[in-house]
């Protein structure tokens, strides 16, 4: 009888959901831009390339929730906001910029694995069906939830996406 698994104590569960909020992409983004010095919200939007208005506001109040990140409120009309690290969020910006000197040193080598690894699954798929793999190429990637994996059929005329689900194929997506 083998015994059961050891259920992960507080504390770790505590470090997974921290780590879980604090190194999503546009955590990471913030962090990055506010090591460079204090911003206003709308120049922290306009240097973060792609983040939404509702996005950066969520992120900046979890960031802030957990002590990374300060805010100060001036008294004036309009009302100025200014964002800036604090001394546990600069600390952690170390981290942080050796994470992305490392992407920075190594992205060629993970363009090259990925390029891999699609042609790889590619060639294990049956015939008339192929798994979209990459963000990049021929086969575009599109949003998908936990449960589901969107496949494109491809036959000699046409490429119909369908989603796959636990339960099965589901109807072709127009």
């Amino acid at each position: 009888m083998t015994s059961p698994v050891p259920r992960p104590s507080h504390a770790e569960c505590e470090v997974r959901e921290i780590l879980a909020r604090i190194w999503d992409k546009w955590s990471l983004a913030v962090v990055w831009r506010l090591g460079e010095g204090t911003y206003r919200f709308s120049e922290l939007r306009k240097a973060i390339e792609g983040i939404s208005e509702r996005m950066l506001t969520v992120t900046l109040r979890r960031l802030e929730r957990e002590g990374l990140v300060g805010r100060t409120v001036f008294p004036v009309v309009p009302p100025r906001v200014e964002y800036q690290l604090t001394e546990m969020g600069t600390s952690l910006l170390v981290t942080v910029s050796d994470l992305f000197r490392w992407t920075d040193d190594h992205v060629e080598m993970i363009i090259k694995a990925r390029a891999g690894y699609d042609s790889r699954v590619a060639q294990e798929v049956p015939l008339g069906h192929t798994f979209r793999l990459s963000h990049k190429g021929p086969l575009r990637a599109s949003r998908t939830c936990s449960r589901a994996i969107t496949s494109v059929a491809r036959s000699s005329e046409s490429t119909v996406t369908t989603q796959v689900s636990r339960t099965g194929l589901r109807k072709p997506v127009a």
